[in-house]
Formats: C-alpha cells, structure tokens, sequence
C-alpha cells in the first residue's frame, strides 16, 4: 500500500520525495502492463508503429472522445497518408477536414509541425525525446505518447488521466492545475515508465484512467493497482484529484447575418489568433456585453463593409458552450442586399451551400446552417 506523507518539491528538474516506494513501482508497472494486456480497447491508432499515425492520434484525441475522434482520424488518414501530404496541403484544405473535431488550433499546429518535420527531419518523426521536444506545436505529453508508443523509448506522457491516477494513489493534496502536483506527477511517471514496455505502460494509464479510474464514479474493485491506493483504502477517493477553482464563464453575445447572392452565402474568415481563429463563418459581431434586441451594431459593421440592406431575425436564437464561454446567437436574414464589399479579397467568400463541406468552419455554424 502506498502510504500517503508529505511531498516536497524542488525547483528544476528534481523532487526531494516521492510518496511511491521502488518496490511499489514495479508491481504497479507489473500490474498495469498485465491488465492493459487483457483489456485494451481495439482502438485504430494501436494497430500501427507509425509514429505520424499515432502522433495525429494523440493530437486528436486531446479534449475529444474517442467515439467522436475515430472517424475523423481515419479520413484524416486517407486524405493525408503521410507527413508529406499534410505538409504540402492548404491549410484551409485541413481545417474542411478538421471540421466539426473542435479545438481548431490543433489542426493548425498540426500543419505547422509537419512542415518543420519535412524541413528538418526529411518527414519523418525522430525516434528521440528531445528532437521531438523541439518541433512546433509538439509539447511534453505528444512527445513522451510518440517516444513511448511508437520507439518504446521510457518517457512517460503525463496528461490529466495520468495526474488523476496519481493523485488518487498518494492522496496527494495539491490542486490538479497547481505546478507542485505536475511535478511531482511527471517525477513519479518518469520513475514508472524507466522499465519495460514503456508504449504499452504509457497507454495502460491513458486506458486505466479513462476505463476505471474516471473523474466520477471510479471502478476501483477493477483495478488493478488498487492495492497501492492510499485514497481507496481510507475511503477518500472522491476527494481527489483536488479540485481546481472554477473560471467564471463569459457571455458573448454573437450577431450573425445570413446573405445571400446569386445562389451564395456570404462568409468571412476568423482573424488568425482568437475564438475560432482561421476559421469561415457567417458576416457578424462578437460582444462580451449582453447585445441589443435590434441589429444596430451589425447593420453599422456591415456598412463599414460596403454593404446596404436590412436585417430581419430568425425565430430561433442558437446557445453554444464552449470551455469558459457561453455564445449566445441571434441570427438575422439580409434582404434587399445592395452594395460591394471593400474587404480584402482572401478575407470573403460568397459559397454555395451543397459546397459547404470543402470549408473549414466551427460545429456551431454548421449546426446553424442546417437548421436553416
């Protein structure tokens, strides 16, 4: 049983304590490795030692369900096979295919990495930790996922799955977001993963702590090192991880105008930093104050734009959550539309809807859009 003590944690790289024992490690490596051996989902990404597939598989994999996650990662696939066809694609070509997945910066560090990939390592991922370390877009836990899984290589990959687990096995009292608990986690994981079969230690834990060990209602008489838990034996299990406090969420109002031409909508593209940043959508306005009941604001916008017209509301206003925000959606038909738009030409685009699908655009506005 590991026994739960105080922990301390030094600057830089090493931890004074650990709460786990040597002996402890290896039954818990033993144990882990055992059970993940018998129980291990049939998931796509476990059928291949190709790094870049198992690299795009982490990418996709973080904030996202695995349910929602396997038929995007096989068309990703399909489309782009290799490192090489990802990083010779438009981006706005990966970002139509990333559609709907959510998070679109990962898709656009994706590309970015897979150029610096062809640039620097002749496509091809480098079996080494710190080459790794050093591409863009790829931090400590896609590269201890892709040195572990895919070269084997004793690096731990510490995400929040790893971190829950730990902190459940010490009762270890820091707050999940806190630095000291990241230390000494990643201390304890790094001290793990130096035995053998560190890709399938690595995914033991990813799959431990999304079969049993889960934030709510864990499985603990399933566990299979449930004889090392300090929190299942004095019964305090739901009282870690500790909790991290709440951020308050930001209301933003949100004016959308529907514009039609020709047989074609109107859209415009996100700036490339921000809420959903590269992205097309319908012309409109973000407010972080609650927005008026008429569309004065965004009749102005539009006509800084060049365009004349008048909006009318739709019936149904949209809800959309996102991590800290609440969108709140009015969306308003144009009609009577006159006038010529005075943006930058790469900024617009005027779509027809049945091509609606070769253009990189958030899960809301397409849940809009079919609504209409």
């Amino acid at each position: 049983m590991v026994k739960p003590r105080n922990t301390s944690v030094t600057s830089g790289k090493k931890v004074s304590t650990l709460p786990i024992p040597d002996l402890a490690y290896e039954e818990i490596r033993h144990a882990l490795l055992e059970w993940f051996q018998h129980h291990q989902r049939d998931l796509p990404w476990r059928q291949t030692k190709d790094p870049y597939a198992i690299w795009l598989s982490e990418i996709m994999l973080q904030q996202t369900r695995v349910t929602t996650v396997i038929p995007y990662y096989k068309r990703f696939l399909e489309r782009f096979p290799t490192v090489e066809s990802l990083a010779e694609a438009a981006l706005d070509d990966v970002l139509a295919l990333w559609s709907g997945l959510g998070y679109y910066r990962r898709a656009r560090h994706l590309h970015a990495a897979a150029q610096d990939i062809v640039e620097r390592f002749e496509g091809q991922l480098p079996a080494d930790h710190k080459a790794l370390l050093s591409i863009k877009g790829i931090g400590r836990y896609t590269a201890g996922a892709i040195a572990s899984i895919a070269f084997d290589l004793p690096f731990p990959a510490v995400d929040g799955n790893v971190f829950r687990i730990f902190a459940r096995l010490c009762c270890l009292k820091y707050p999940i977001n806190s630095t000291a608990l990241h230390k000494i986690v990643e201390a304890m994981a790094n001290v793990l993963a130096k035995g053998e079969r560190p890709g399938e230690l690595t995914q033991g834990l990813m799959e431990l702590g999304a079969l049993i060990c889960t934030p709510k209602s864990p499985t603990c008489l399933l566990c299979p090192i449930r004889e090392h838990c300090s929190s299942l034996e004095t019964g305090q299990v739901d009282l870690y991880p500790v909790p991290k406090r709440k951020t308050k969420v930001q209301d933003i109002t949100v004016q959308w105008a529907l514009l039609r031409r020709s047989g074609r909508v109107l859209f415009i593209q996100r700036p490339e930093d921000g809420l959903f940043a590269g992205l097309w959508e319908l012309p409109g306005l973000y407010l972080s104050h609650p927005g008026p009941d008429e569309p004065t604001l965004l009749l102005e916008q539009l006509e800084e734009w060049g365009l004349q017209l008048q909006l009318s509301e739709t019936v149904t206003p949209y809800q959309h959550t996102l991590s800290h925000r609440q969108l709140h959606i009015q969306l308003y038909h144009g009609t009577q539309l006159r006038g010529r738009l005075n943006l930058p030409r790469h900024s617009f685009r005027w779509i027809s809807l049945k091509t609606l699908d070769e253009l990189p655009i958030s899960s809301i506005t397409r849940r809009v859009l079919k609504a209409l």
